[in-house]
C-alpha cells in the first residue's frame, strides 16, 4: 500500500463518526445508508454526516 492510500485510511479513522459508521457496519455488514443513520439517531440522537 502507498504512503498516500494509508494517509487517506487514518485521516479517516480519525473522524468519529466515520468510526461509529466503521463499527455499525462490522457488527451488521450490509447495512444501507439509511439503516446505519437511522440506528445513529435512535440510539443517541446524533446524525453521522456532515
Amino acid at each position: 500500500m502507498k504512503d498516500d492510500q494509508l494517509d487517506l485510511i487514518f485521516k479517516a479513522l480519525s473522524d468519529s463518526a466515520r468510526r461509529r459508521i466503521i463499527d455499525r457496519l462490522s457488527k451488521k455488514p450490509g447495512q444501507s445508508l439509511f439503516e446505519v443513520c437511522a440506528a445513529s439517531i435512535a440510539e443517541g440522537g446524533v446524525a453521522l454526516s456532515h
